[in-house]
């Protein structure tokens, strides 16, 4: 017998709240699931923002289809323009 495929989906979520313009490509999401070695099994592209007036966010997803039984999480990094050169952070995995 086959063992039966599972889907897992990751969704990373990155918010702004400054008021006013925001420029485009300011901020970014990338969406990525992680394997028990801690390798990295799948990963969006980034999702970067466009020109906004008012707080927003962006999302980003993407899912991994396996047989493992073995635990997988999410840990998604946010890109932020700082002036000079994008500053890449993680969030809590999940």
């Amino acid at each position: 017998k086959q063992p039966t495929p599972f889907r897992t989906d990751a969704r990373t979520i990155v918010e702004h709240t400054t008021e006013g313009t925001v420029p485009g490509n300011t901020y970014g999401a990338q969406a990525r699931i992680i394997n028990i070695n801690d390798a990295v099994v799948a990963s969006s592209s980034w999702t970067m923002n466009s020109r906004t007036t008012e707080p927003g966010y962006v999302y980003a997803d993407t899912s991994y289809v396996t047989t493992s039984t073995s635990p997988f999480y999410s840990y998604g990094l946010a890109k932020e323009w700082n002036g000079d050169s994008y500053w890449i952070h993680g969030g809590f995995p999940i």
